[in-house]
């Protein structure tokens, strides 16, 4: 073997060598990369199912007072219909109409 060919064999095996420590920090890299957007994911979900547990009884009784008050308004209106209905005071306007055609 030559010189120019051992020259060119030690910078291949060179090159070779910067070439395998560039990928093992590539390969090093990715998995950093992998590990931490999982663990990303995770923690969202994790959180998520946490605020719910730990909301759920707020809404749950958030809810039942949204029903009470939407049964208090349905129960108040209705009231007022039979109000309306009880009170009919054309009756009454005809009885005033008689009281001022007996005083002229």
């Amino acid at each position: 073997m030559n010189e120019d060919e051992k020259k060119l064999l030690e910078e291949t095996a060179r090159l070779t060598k910067e070439n395998h420590k560039m990928l093992r920090t590539m390969h090093r890299a990715q998995t950093i990369g992998a590990i931490w957007s999982a663990l990303k994911w995770i923690l969202i979900i994790l959180i998520t199912i946490w605020s719910w547990i730990i909301l759920q009884p707020f809404l749950v009784k958030t809810q039942e007072l949204y029903t009470q008050v939407q049964e208090t308004t349905e129960t108040v209106n209705g009231l007022k219909v039979k109000a309306e209905g009880a009170y009919d005071t054309s009756g009454l306007q005809d009885l005033f109409n008689a009281f001022r055609m007996g005083n002229q």
